[in-house]
């Protein structure tokens, strides 16, 4: 893996945006501009920017790589440009898909890797490939897509200007690839003799063992997660806040949403099973 690749994607903007700009010629051609050298856009120009995440494959997967895409489309004459750059190693295929979020779509295009790329890490779109009527619209609406894929498809991307909803199943398996994993384990890592580092949500198994039926540190009379009652589970309570020791999860993070909740409610009421 390409330790300066990893540590570009980690502190990259971790929102979806899209950006107009008037016309002009490009000359920066770092990672990701997504761009040819000396290019000359006309005045309308969509550009989308998002990262690619194990959390949007169909089905989801527990993954720790990372992956940018970044899209610019010429409204003018449809030229399509774009780059993804991953950390995902043995990449064997990068492809551009038409479909919305939870839809498995065609192949639009499938990226090369670039002869300047550290690896196989870089991808870019071939030169002059230009986009259907069709595609343009979805283009717009952010009913196109990006996977990258190491025999099995391991991480996704919607060109969208909003975050995807993702639904979230009551399955252990699944909160672990979209919650516990990209939420958790950057801080419960399963190291050291003390909390959060001591406790090991970085992959399903490892949750299980360490929250199912395992009493708490510091609520020493709660299990944090207590098969069939997910009230009296410290998991819950700290995730809605209502914990008598502590603060709420994830600390750093915004409170989960009500429906993220309700899935990991009804994971454990209907048993907490692996």
């Amino acid at each position: 893996m390409n330790i300066d690749i990893t540590n570009k994607l980690i502190v990259a903007i971790s929102v979806l945006f899209v950006v107009s700009c008037g016309g002009s010629t490009v000359t920066d051609t770092a990672p990701g501009a997504g761009f040819e050298i000396g290019a000359a856009l006309s005045e309308n120009v969509d550009r989308y920017t998002v990262l690619l995440s194990g959390s949007q494959v169909l089905p989801a997967v527990d993954t720790r790589y990372t992956g940018q895409a970044d899209f610019t489309v010429d409204e003018q004459t449809g030229q399509l440009y774009g780059t993804v750059v991953t950390s995902v190693e043995n990449v064997t295929a990068v492809h551009l898909h038409e479909g919305g979020v939870g839809e498995v779509g065609g192949v639009v295009v499938s990226l090369i890797a670039s002869a300047t790329g550290a690896g196989n890490n870089t991808f870019n779109v071939p030169a002059n490939f230009i986009l259907t009527q069709q595609q343009r619209q979805s283009y717009s609406f952010g009913r196109l897509y990006v996977d990258i894929h190491a025999g099995d498809v391991v991480l996704r991307g919607q060109l969208s200007a909003e975050p995807p909803a993702l639904a979230i199943g009551a399955e252990l398996d699944d909160l672990q690839a979209k919650v516990f994993t990209p939420l958790c384990s950057g801080c419960h890592f399963g190291s050291g003799n003390n909390l959060p580092a001591i406790m090991d949500l970085t992959n399903a198994d490892a949750s299980y063992s360490n929250l199912v039926g395992v009493y708490s540190i510091g609520e020493s009379d709660l299990l944090r997660v207590s098969p069939g009652d997910a009230e009296d589970s410290l998991l819950v309570r700290k995730l809605e806040g209502t914990q008598a020791v502590g603060v709420r999860m994830p600390f750093r993070g915004a409170k989960l949403d009500a429906d993220t909740i309700a899935a990991v409610r009804q994971w454990i009421n209907s048993g907490a099973g692996r």
